[in-house]
């Protein structure tokens, strides 16, 4: 079956939603997907783009901003899914919302 990336990409200066999309999104994944951790299905990775280290990735992924991705893997391909919306729709004030609809789109991409 496929992995998944679960990434995070923050810049310099963070807001509470931008700090509660990685808080919530490591809960969640710790909750209810430590076996997934453990056995690499899903790993969870947090970068901040403004670092020139990072300025591979944030090219790779378009990130010009506050951005969480899941990057499905199956068979060397990469698909990429954008849960940026999600997070600044529900991170701030619906931290049970946000966690659901991210565990939904990483339910139906670990399929």
């Amino acid at each position: 079956g496929p992995s998944l990336k679960v990434l995070y990409f923050h810049g310099n200066n963070r807001c509470t939603t931008c700090n509660n999309m990685e808080k919530f999104t490591r809960e969640l994944l710790n909750e209810d997907y430590s076996d997934e951790l453990k056995n690499g299905k899903v790993t969870f990775e947090v970068f901040n783009f403004d670092e020139e280290k990072n300025a591979e990735l944030v090219n790779r992924y378009e990130v010009e901003s506050s951005t969480l991705l899941i990057v499905k893997v199956r068979s060397g391909k990469e698909k990429v899914i954008d849960l940026t919306e999600i997070g600044f729709a529900y991170a701030k004030l619906e931290p049970e919302k946000f966690k659901e609809e991210v565990a939904r789109k990483i339910n139906d991409n670990l399929r």
